[in-house]
């Protein structure tokens, strides 16, 4: 049975960086729900860069919205960055 629940852009934010350790902000109403739980269970491995982790796992989610990765510094990380220099900038 799925999860049919809608989630705050604040809520899956939360999921996000719970599983795939990578900061995403999403520019959507902060208290609308609007998006479907993040149906992952495993995390997406290191060498995947930016922009292919988001245009597979995150864009389906975000249908219109948009959001932008974000790292430790509060820098956006070009696209061609590895998921592991993201998670490692939170150190």
């Amino acid at each position: 049975m799925s999860d049919e629940r809608l989630y705050t852009p604040t809520e899956l934010e939360q999921m996000i960086f719970s599983l795939e350790g990578v900061r995403i902000f999403i520019r959507a109403e902060r208290d609308r729900r609007l998006f479907p739980a993040y149906p992952y269970l495993r995390r997406a491995q290191g060498n995947y860069t930016v922009s292919d982790w988001f245009s597979k796992r995150v864009s389906p989610i975000l249908g219109q919205y948009q959001a932008d990765v974000v790292c430790g510094n509060g820098s956006i990380p070009p696209g061609q960055t590895n998921l592991d220099t993201v998670r490692n900038s939170y150190r």
